[in-house]
Formats: C-alpha cells, sequence, structure tokens
C-alpha cells in the first residue's frame, strides 16, 4: 500500500524555509485511488502574494491555509502502513518530520522514489522526471505546479509500474520493501553500487552529474561510511543539496587508516571539494623556524619554507605564522622581541606588563628561555628526526611505508613484502607528497596513540 506525496516549500532548506501547500494520495497496487487531500498549510507572516511568489502556491488556495496542526492527524491516518512515492523523498521526508516534531510526534514512514523506480523498471525512458514518466505512461498530469496533480500523477505512475514488476512475477509487498530501502539515496546511486564497495581502510570519492569530485572522505570501512552519509538529517540544511548532488562513488583502498589519514588529506587539497570544509589549503609557503641570536637566545620566526634551515610547522601566509607567533608568546611567557614581533632597543611591550622574564634585555638567563622555547616547539616535533612507518597494505603480502625524513613528510608508497629488505627499498616505494601541518598532525597523533606498524628509526 502506497500514499502519493507532494510538497510546496519556500525553498530547500529545512528549518528556516517553510512548507506552503502538501497533497497526500492513498493508492494500492491495482485500484483508483482513494479520497485525497491537498491543503495549504499557515505561516505566520506570510502573504499569499508572497506563497505564490516563493513557492508556487495559488493565492487563492494559500487564501485558505489552516495550520500544520489542523491536518497532521489526517497525514498520519492517510499515510499509516503506507510507502510514501515521492519526487524528492529525502526532501519530502524531512519536511514532514520537522513539522511533527514540531508537534512532538516522531513521524516515520518508509519511502520511494519513483524516479528511481522508473530507472530500475523502464531502462529503455529517456528521462525519469515526472512529467517525462506520465507521458510515456499516458498519465493525465495537468498542471505541474500543483501539489495535488503531482500527487496524483505520482500515484497513477506508481501503479503503472508496480503492474510492470507484478508480470516479472514480483510480489507487490516485495516489490515495496526493495524499493523503500533504496528511496533516500542519491539518484545516480543504487543499493547494488553500494554493495560493490569495499568493506576496507580507504578513501572514497563523490562525484557530480559533471564527474566533478565534490566530496572526499575517508574510513576504516568504506562502504559502511558511505552508507551513513544516506541517513536522513534534519539538522543540516546542506544535506539535501550535498546528497542529490551525488551522481557517482569511487574510491582508493589504502589498506590502513593512517594511509587513509594521510591520502585524503592530499586528496582534498588536489581537488579543493566543494562540499570539503577542512583541510582544504593548498599551499604551505612558510615555516616557524628557529635560530640562535650572538647572546645565545633561541629566536623565533616566520620564514619561506624554501630558506628555512631549521623548520618546524608550515604556514600557509605570514599572517597565520604571525598568529601562531602571539599564541607561543602567550602561552608559553616567551619574548615578543625574540619572536620578530615587537621591533625596539629597549624591553618588548610584554615587559611592561610583567609577562616577559626580560629575555628582551639580557635580563633572563639564555638558557631558562630557551627551556620554554624548546617546549613550546616540542609541540610540532616528531619523536624522531628521521623514520619510516611501516603499515599494513592493500593486498596480503603488501606493506604500506611512510617516510619522514630531517623531520619533513616525504609521502607514503607500497612494496612487496617480498622485496623490503632494507630502508632503501622502502625509500624507493614513496610517491613523493607535500609536508605541511596537516600530515605533520596525522602523523603525530599517529605516534602518540600506540601505532599498530613498524617504526623505523633512521640515523
Amino acid at each position: 500500500m502506497y500514499a502519493a506525496v507532494s510538497i510546496k516549500t519556500t525553498g530547500p532548506r529545512i528549518g528556516q524555509d517553510k512548507l506552503l501547500a502538501l497533497a497526500v494520495v492513498p493508492f494500492g497496487t491495482e485500484a483508483e485511488p482513494a479520497a485525497s487531500m491537498h491543503t495549504a498549510i499557515k505561516n505566520q507572516g506570510l502573504s499569499p502574494q508572497e506563497a505564490e511568489l516563493r513557492g508556487g502556491v495559488p493565492s487563492n488556495l494559500y487564501q485558505q491555509a489552516v495550520p500544520f496542526y489542523q491536518v497532521a492527524k489526517q497525514i498520519i491516518e492517510f499515510t499509516e502502513g503506507r510507502t510514501l512515492v515521492c519526487a524528492n523523498p529525502r526532501l519530502v521526508y524531512s519536511f514532514l518530520k520537522k513539522e511533527f516534531k514540531d508537534l512532538g510526534f516522531n513521524f516515520q514512514r518508509p519511502t520511494v522514489c519513483i524516479e528511481k523506480t522508473a530507472q530500475r523498471y523502464l531502462p529503455e525512458v529517456e528521462s525519469t522526471s515526472l512529467p517525462y514518466l506520465a507521458r510515456h505512461l499516458k498519465v493525465p498530469f495537468a498542471d505541474k505546479s500543483c501539489a495535488q496533480a503531482e500527487a496524483l500523477a505520482m500515484a497513477a505512475v506508481m501503479q503503472r509500474l508496480v503492474h510492470l514488476k507484478n508480470q516479472q512475477d514480483h510480489p507487490p509487498t516485495l516489490l515495496a520493501a526493495t524499493l523503500a530501502k533504496e528511496s533516500l539515496l542519491p539518484p545516480g546511486i543504487s543499493k547494488a553500487r553500494l554493495a560493490q564497495l569495499p568493506n576496507a581502510p580507504g578513501v572514497y570519492y563523490f562525484h557530480d552529474a559533471a564527474g566533478r569530485v565534490i566530496y572526499v572522505g575517508k574510513s576504516v570501512s568504506i562502504r559502511q561510511r558511505v552508507r551513513s552519509h544516506f541517513q536522513i538529517d534534519l539538522a543540516s540544511p546542506k544535506a539535501v543539496e550535498f546528497k542529490s548532488a551525488i551522481a557517482e562513488i569511487n574510491y582508493d583502498e589504502t589498506g590502513s587508516e593512517l594511509l587513509a589519514l594521510l591520502h585524503e588529506s592530499d586528496q582534498i587539497k588536489a581537488h579543493d571539494p566543494v562540499f570539503n570544509h577542512a583541510l582544504k589549503k593548498r599551499f604551505y609557503g612558510y615555516c616557524l623556524e628557529s635560530y640562535p641570536d650572538a647572546n645565545g637566545y633561541l629566536n623565533l620566526k616566520i620564514e619561506r619554507m624554501a630558506k628555512a634551515l631549521t623548520p618546524h610547522l608550515p604556514v600557509s601566509s605570514i599572517e597565520a605564522g604571525k598568529g601562531l607567533l602571539f599564541n607561543l608568546v602567550e602561552r608559553y611567557q616567551l619574548c615578543q622581541k625574540h619572536c620578530g614581533l615587537y621591533k625596539s632597543k629597549q624591553g618588548c611591550f610584554d615587559f611592561v606588563l610583567k609577562k616577559c622574564y626580560g629575555a628582551c634585555i639580557g635580563k633572563e638567563p639564555p638558557a631558562d628561555y630557551n627551556d620554554r622555547v624548546l617546549d613550546a616547539l616540542s609541540r610540532f616535533q616528531y619523536p624522531h628526526q628521521s623514520f619510516i612507518i611501516v603499515e599494513r597494505g592493500r593486498t596480503p603480502g603488501e606493506l604500506g611505508v611512510v617516510w619522514v625524513n630531517d623531520n619533513r613528510y616525504q609521502g607514503f608508497g607500497y612494496i612487496d613484502e617480498a622485496f623490503a629488505d632494507s630502508s632503501e627499498d622502502l625509500k624507493a616505494c614513496i610517491a613523493p607528497k607535500a609536508d605541511n601541518k596537516d600530515c605533520q598532525r596525522i602523523i603525530r597523533s599517529y605516534l602518540a596513540n600506540k601505532p599498530l606498524g613498524k617504526l623505523i628509526v633512521l640515523g
């Protein structure tokens, strides 16, 4: 048993845009649709003219609008025990869930996407849009802007599709259950495609219809993580836009979580996906550097990466570097003058405020001051200057390798265990990657949390 549901809203943002109208058409697999409902939903402060302009709801219909709570019971009755048939199940279901949640009711129904159903059972059609399907199946569909007309058309189209499927000896109950499992997936993604994804560590890519990478993620189980993306998310209006844009999924297995993290960081910077909001800085041309002055004090400065002799942490710009230095000065009571943040022949400004112990005027012994500088720098240092991490590979007998040389991340690669006789063999398999603070953070965190892999310290 089904119920075709169509809604009209002021926009796609759940929690921000408003539900303006809805139509519910209950129907079976063979019989004509039963009694249906079609109503405008009243929103405080929204005029009939605005409802027509923003949501396409005729002003004469909106003049008869009622609050959602007045029709909530009828919606429950019309959909009880039925699978909702929608053109955009995620959007429709999210708006209904939100309205019922505001009333203190947990509304739950299985859903079916009319377009995905048509893709499955009418592979020969050129388009799966509802107007095209209606013409193809000779279903009346007069007013495409009317929620009631859309719901009636969906009911008739779904009846035809169910009839086609039943001719292939599949029980209607099995059909509904199968389609409901797939209804919340993006239009271009099938349940079969998800089943093809590996239950292994790696990086996955979501592409849009033009083939562009719009999101890069990582997980110890690619299949489970990708599936978790396609759950209803009422809290994030962006989720509807994001998940509806996904047309294809690809992946790279990495063998271990460490290599998945490093590969994800690299790929996000390479593709700059529109839906990734972290790790997107692609260029780290500067770094934090330390050097001793003539009086034995360790000084800190921001230097170009190419010129640095003792780099400690890559930064994206001079401004970002100065922000880092101010933070270190505040946290470790360092001297502004010895960090290049205050130019004066006298004491720094913090010395006046008694926040600096006088290294700027030679009052504090260099050894005492340098201990705090080294303590600050230890936040950004590896436990060893040069080392190799050996992790699991992608297949049995393969090893994953990460190389850090002179405190700089060199990259990662893979090698057959039979050919990994020396550290030089391991270095030779490395694919060079850019060193940046994200990779350094990943590796430092890995080393600090009882790593599973083998650590080879190099002389």
